[in-house]
């Protein structure tokens, strides 16, 4: 994982030369994203499972989402990013057709097992919350295993002693995020209903 990881750094490093849109999300889109959203297509927050902390064969720790649907269910950006790369299943080994990006607050979001890319998804491309990217599949070393997104968040941090990343638990991010946001939705719709009942009452 950490050779990998490096090969992630240099190919972010060309690409922050070649391209501007991924130099624009690293240096000027360092906050963290308001919003996460859920990365496939009509998957509600109750059927997510956290299972960062599952032990894999191996012994090492699972430090993703599983995200279980329909074979072809559309896999969409949980936030707003740029594509670092498509990693096509000959390549992408165990991962199968993935495609990894770099979000919001200086995060690479990594999609994997993918059945298929989204129509018109290519490296260095900007994308939307909610694009298409691909389809839930089962490639790579899933392939007698239901299909599902495996969803992976790092935070990168750079110094002059190198890269270190962060595994982010996607449960947290997804879920937590969106009720936090809720919450602040109904406080809102609360106040606004207090106001209209008391025209005369100042609300901040």
């Amino acid at each position: 994982m950490k050779k990998f990881l490096v090969f992630l750094f240099v190919v972010l490093i060309l690409y922050l030369i070649g391209f501007f849109q991924i130099g624009y999300f690293f240096l000027f889109k360092s906050k963290n994203p308001h919003l996460c959203i859920i990365p496939v297509a009509g998957v509600k927050e109750s059927e997510l499972q956290s299972s960062f902390n599952e032990l894999r064969p191996g012994g090492k720790k699972h430090r993703a989402i599983d995200i279980f649907a329909k074979k072809g269910t559309p896999v969409i950006a949980s936030v707003n990013s740029v594509i670092i790369m498509t990693v096509p299943e000959i390549i992408g080994g165990k991962g199968g057709n993935l495609v990894m990006t770099l979000g919001e607050g200086r995060c690479v979001y990594i999609y994997s097992h993918l059945s298929k890319f989204g129509l018109g998804i290519r490296n260095g491309q900007v994308i939307s919350i909610g694009k298409i990217i691909g389809h839930v599949g089962n490639t790579g070393n899933i392939k007698h295993t239901p299909s599902h997104l495996h969803f992976t968040i790092y935070k990168l941090y750079f110094s002059l002693k190198g890269i270190r990343y962060e595994p982010i638990d996607p449960y947290n991010r997804l879920v937590h995020q969106l009720i936090s946001i809720r919450n602040t939705a109904l406080s809102i719709s609360g106040l606004i209903k207090s106001c209209n009942n008391k025209p005369f009452t100042i609300c901040y």
